[in-house]
């Protein structure tokens, strides 16, 4: 589950004082993320991440909807909370990939700059 993507989601999320509070959304649940290692107490960053499916199906749903619309949102997300984080966004790149069958698809996210 992608770290970045559940706090984009609950980012207007409050703490229910005088009505019920709502539900804590999750994130989008990938194939693997690429992240690095810390401690439970600590939040780690998320790099990468990548889809993976059985076989190769030319116009299969799923690597559409996979490939076209959910990977490129969590690598934004990614991408958001390192940029968050770091604050100089030159150069950084969020990666991730789709692979199934003996097809793997490369692709990353970037912020333009001048």
């Amino acid at each position: 589950m992608s770290v970045s993507s559940t706090n984009r989601k609950n980012a207007s999320r409050v703490n229910g004082s005088v009505s019920l509070m709502e539900r804590k959304h999750i994130g989008y649940k990938c194939g693997f993320l690429i992240r690095d290692s810390a401690s439970i107490h600590e939040e780690s960053l998320e790099y990468g991440a990548g889809e993976v499916g059985i076989r190769y199906e030319q116009k299969g749903t799923k690597a559409m909807t996979e490939g076209s619309v959910k990977l490129p949102k969590v690598l934004k997300d990614m991408l958001d909370h390192l940029i968050q984080k770091n604050k100089d966004f030159r150069g950084m790149k969020a990666f991730g990939t789709i692979h199934y069958g003996l097809t793997m698809q490369l692709m990353t996210a970037d912020r333009p700059h001048r």
